[in-house]
């Protein structure tokens, strides 16, 4: 376990993942920049381009952009399922 005592962990590049990068480009805000680690705030570069200020309906936006891409992930599941599964019989 961590040692809390030696203070916060360094801080680290911030890096996203692909589908962090279109869901950031959909939503159209800057993510990550400054923190709070144990009360103390270290300075991190952002992630992005400043397109907007960031405000509470975001967390609505990406939730909404998450289900529809889960939503045609899995029809598209489904449809080669059963695509496949024809070809089987």
């Amino acid at each position: 376990m961590a040692d809390l005592a030696a203070g916060p962990p360094e801080p680290r590049q911030p890096q996203l993942r692909p589908d962090g990068v279109r869901l950031r480009r959909g939503v159209g805000v800057q993510l990550a920049g400054p923190a709070s680690y144990f009360g103390k705030r270290v300075d991190k570069p952002a992630i992005g381009d400043p397109g907007r200020p960031v405000e509470p309906e975001d967390i609505a936006r990406a939730n909404r952009t998450l289900y529809a891409a889960g939503g045609l992930a899995l029809g598209a599941g489904l449809l080669a399922r059963a695509v496949l599964g024809r070809r089987r019989a």
